[in-house]
């Protein structure tokens, strides 16, 4: 196994805590952007690749091998769920955990390091698996209405849950505020998702604001929310203002039938 050298998605984000002595453990997102240490109960997004102080950035595997450090033994093929001591995963039950990895190295003491493959997350109970997809989408002089991300294919059946973005550049410029909407596409007709009936899901950008903002929509969306593999996503854009510079990374959550 090559214990982690293998990146497919890895992003930057600012400590909310020391991880002095917590490389390689499972991390979430909370509220304000911040990498926290996953427990029990806790969306885990990915793995710590280093050790960053709090408020310091390091970099979160989010997809793809990874190491990880394991609470008690497991064996390689077990699927793995977060434990509830902070960051480190534990073997779990498919039929009752959420999984975020398999196993592909066997651990035999507490603690140990091993090489793991990060899953979409299988929900608890269930036979579906949850997950999130991640686009880094680079926004420049935005300044009309137009598709930012487009036509990307989804290949697979699922529903979207919920979406935001996280600023890796600030965005400055004039003052006013603009839009960002997400729409599934099917044989070229645009679907509009909403929270109500008449209210669109929607995320609104400002003129400035700082790197490491998350910005939630303003709900998670309920209609016209679902998809087959044949749907692609789009992101679309109204602005009334020109953003001298503005980048982040989506964050779409989904489920997958």
């Amino acid at each position: 196994m090559t214990g982690g050298d293998i990146p497919l998605a890895d992003y930057t984000y600012k400590a909310g805590v020391s991880f002095a002595a917590k490389q390689f453990y499972g991390v979430y997102i909370d509220s304000s952007g911040l990498a926290q240490l996953a427990t029990s109960g806790y969306p885990m997004m990915g793995i710590m690749q280093d050790n960053p102080a709090a408020s310091s950035r390091g970099a979160v595997r989010e997809l793809g091998h990874s190491k990880a450090v394991i609470l008690t033994g497991c064996t390689m093929g077990d699927p793995l769920k977060v434990s509830s001591t902070a960051g480190q995963l534990t073997t779990g039950t498919l039929a009752s955990d959420i999984i975020v990895a398999v196993a592909l190295e066997t651990a035999t003491a507490t603690g140990q390091v091993i090489e793991v493959a990060l899953t979409a997350r299988t929900a608890q109970g269930v036979g579906s698996r949850v997950g999130h997809l991640v686009y880094r989408i680079n926004q420049v002089g935005l300044t009309t209405t137009k598709a930012i991300y487009t036509a990307l294919p989804l290949g697979f059946s699922g529903t979207i849950k919920d979406w935001f973005i996280l600023y890796t550049t600030a965005s400055t410029g004039s003052s006013g505020a603009g839009t960002l909407d997400l729409l599934l596409t099917t044989a070229a007709t645009p679907r509009q998702l909403y929270t109500t009936g008449t209210t669109a899901t929607t995320i609104t950008l400002n003129n400035s604001t700082a790197v490491g903002t998350k910005v939630a929509s303003n709900a998670a969306p309920t209609l016209n929310n679902t998809f087959v593999d044949t749907d692609t996503l789009e992101i679309h854009t109204t602005n009334s203002t020109t953003f001298a510079s503005c980048a982040g990374v989506f964050e779409v959550h989904i489920i997958t039938n």
